[in-house]
């Protein structure tokens, strides 16, 4: 489906609908902490985010907007890749986690910095779905525009179509190849 929406608003407003307060969710790539920060108020008081980035200075940004917006307390920011979440998340959230946010590619605003790459995000990808609740979603925004980005988008292409269930499948709309897509994929059948 082509939308004139940003990818991101419509993941936000999926997650609207599905996440709960007192929910317990996951920003795989904080970046800059948007979407963290749109979670953790989506989680309210009794909820708690983790938040996961590989890039310091990701960490430092999203820890700095957190605190001026103040939602810092039901954060937890840990400066690792995607891949490693399943070591970090404490093992009682097995199976109880609403929701998993990966937003790919790059750092915006930082010229050098890393890019997520396709068998890192494969790895987070599978532990998101193990992590899950029965109920629980992902989005996966992706953008095949940039260095490693086509390679990439190609793996969450292929990891969605041979997960046995049911997504609902966006892309922005664009004439060009290089459009960004998002998939929103969860155990619970939604429609596709």
């Amino acid at each position: 489906m082509y939308t004139k929406k940003s990818l991101v608003e419509i993941s936000h407003e999926m997650a609207e609908t599905l996440i709960n307060k007192g929910d317990k969710v996951i920003d795989a790539t904080v970046g800059n902490g948007f979407d963290t920060c749109f979670l953790a108020e989506q989680v309210g008081n009794k909820g708690h985010v983790f938040g996961f980035d590989l890039q310091e200075q990701a960490i430092k940004n999203t820890r700095k907007y957190l605190k001026n917006i103040g939602v810092l307390d039901r954060v937890t920011l840990f400066n690792v890749g995607h891949e490693s979440m399943f070591q970090y998340i404490p093992k009682v959230y097995i199976e109880e986690i609403k929701s998993v946010f990966f937003n790919l590619g790059y750092l915006p605003g930082f010229v050098n910095s890393s890019i997520t790459k396709p068998e890192t995000t494969l790895l987070a990808l599978n532990m998101a779905w193990r992590l899950i609740s029965n109920e629980g979603f992902i989005s996966i925004i992706y953008y095949p525009g940039h260095s490693g980005g086509e390679e990439e988008s190609q793996c969450v292409k292929s990891w969605v179509s041979n997960n046995k269930t049911k997504y609902i499948y966006y892309e922005f709309n664009s004439q060009s190849k290089n459009r960004p897509g998002c998939f929103i994929i969860g155990k619970y059948p939604y429609s596709s």
